[in-house]
């Protein structure tokens, strides 16, 4: 059950006020009216628009116990007032309660961080972990200063683990987020220039995801990729000063002298890849129901994190878990189109490293005689060097040699005009719309989509969706 007491415990937790007796009780919270499930307590949180407290209404129609709310004149209201608990602030209350609960989960806390890859690395562990046994994790993407205390909040002291998404994209961010959570383990995918626009290098990108390891506990473990001499070389630092050592550090990837080695991983294209990874004096021969090369490291990663809390995973357990496995919604999903024609779908995010990764993994396809195209939009949070990435962008694509490019955004024009410079035909386009009306009146096989979440890509894949038919899983 999630986090669960009487409105006068809440208050008492939180310091606030309330005008009933207090014998009201809830479990588990909420923050948007939509997904309310009754008897929950509603945090009223202001928002850039409209605060939360416009909302009570709805909330307790929807079947809301109790309300959070941060103006005590609100304990007047005749129709509601006895159903809330008054504070200063909500979002501070809100961390106040997840910090009491999560001392009260006796579960082991996992926090995955990186530049890319945290979600899917998130859910393949969670895969793995509910082979044995069940536990809460971070929903979608719920990695912030919002995300984190809700997953909190709704884990239950049944559970065996909690997986919790962390996100950051200023120094500080994540600094704060591993002191609520104090995750047992730790785990960091890579490092990228990702947000760059915010940090002067790599390293200091580094530096900042390295701030997950402040919250882990003397006796916890930090799961890093090996294959990242940035991210080493970090560590190496933040260990030089940090007050306390950290029991256990693990790495994984591709160097033979990792914790967890990716001994290889072979693609079969649409039909996934194959595993050979080595834990120690064990084999695990798994196949991965997912497109690109990357996702065979962040597997490694995930499993080197699931042996913590379960030493004696069998392979056939392990099997099992990625034969059920679905990648997150917008993360490589290979969507069907009329025609036997195919649209990958990776129009969640969008970073340097990311681009290079999915272009790769097209080549592989097109290596297999396939037609493909490709639909970009820009990479945010570049800075000054956004020029510079896309740029390099376009010179990837005319590597590719693609039967096209299509791009929206204004930071994508330079990796239009630097892809149609080694000849690649390249078209621009004012919105997603337009760009997927663009797409359409070209020929392919196979149509990669990705861009940064901002752009807005999925109306594009939509719109192909809408105009090609109804979308299948391949």
């Amino acid at each position: 059950m999630a986090v669960s007491m009487t409105q006068g415990e809440v208050a008492a937790v939180v310091s606030g006020e309330l005008r009933s007796d207090g014998s009201r009780s809830f479990s588990g919270v909420e923050f948007d009216t939509r997904r309310i499930i009754p008897g929950q307590l509603f945090i009223a949180l202001p928002g850039e628009v409209t605060h939360g407290h416009a909302f009570l209404e709805q909330a307790f129609a929807a079947g809301a116990e109790l309300a959070l709310v941060e103006d005590n004149a609100l304990l007047e209201n005749p129709v509601f007032g006895d159903r809330l608990v008054a504070v200063s602030n909500s979002l501070e209350a809100f961390w106040t309660l997840a910090r009491h609960w999560r001392g009260e989960l006796g579960a082991k806390v996992f926090g995955v961080t990186g530049s890319m890859g945290k979600t899917t690395t998130k859910e393949l562990l969670r895969a793995l972990l509910e082979s044995r046994s069940e536990g809460t994790y971070s929903k979608k993407s719920f990695n912030n200063h919002l995300g984190l205390p809700y997953t909190l909040c709704n884990a239950s002291k049944s559970d065996e683990w909690v997986v919790l998404e962390m996100g950051m994209n200023h120094a500080g961010e994540l600094l704060e987020l591993s002191r609520l959570a104090r995750p047992d383990v730790a785990l960091i995918t890579c490092i990228a220039p990702v947000h760059i626009e915010f940090f002067k290098d790599l390293e200091a990108i580094a530096d900042a995801k390295l701030e997950i390891a402040v919250g882990v506990p003397e006796t916890g473990t930090m799961i890093l990729n090996g294959d990242d001499e940035v991210l080493l070389a970090a560590w190496e630092r933040f260990q030089e000063e940090a007050d306390t050592a950290i029991a256990q550090t693990l790495l994984f990837g591709k160097d033979p002298e990792a914790d967890v080695v990716l001994v290889s991983a072979e693609s079969h294209g649409f039909n996934g890849i194959d595993t050979e990874i080595e834990i120690a004096s064990d084999k695990f021969r798994v196949h991965l129901p997912l497109l690109g090369m990357h996702n065979a490291t962040l597997f490694s990663g995930a499993l080197a994190a699931a042996g913590i809390l379960y030493p004696d995973l069998r392979e056939s357990e392990v099997k099992e878990a990625m034969g059920k496995f679905e990648p997150p919604a917008m993360r490589l999903n290979i969507r069907e189109l009329a025609g036997s024609r195919y649209l990958i779908d990776d129009s969640y995010n969008s970073n340097p490293r990311a681009l290079q990764a999915s272009l790769e993994m097209l080549a592989g396809l097109k290596a297999e005689g396939k037609t493909v195209g490709v639909l970009l939009g820009d990479m945010r949070e570049l800075g000054d060097k956004s020029e510079h990435y896309h740029r390099e962008a376009g010179a990837q694509v005319g590597h590719l040699k693609p039967s096209f490019l299509v791009t929206v955004g204004e930071a994508s024009r330079w990796l239009s005009d630097a892809a149609a410079k080694t000849g690649v035909k390249s078209l621009h386009a004012g919105t997603p719309e337009d760009g997927a009306s663009l797409v359409a009146a070209e020929s392919f096989d196979i149509l990669l989509v990705k861009a940064s979440r901002g752009v807005e890509l999925d109306r594009s894949v939509r719109k192909l969706l809408e105009r090609f038919g109804k979308p299948t899983s391949a």
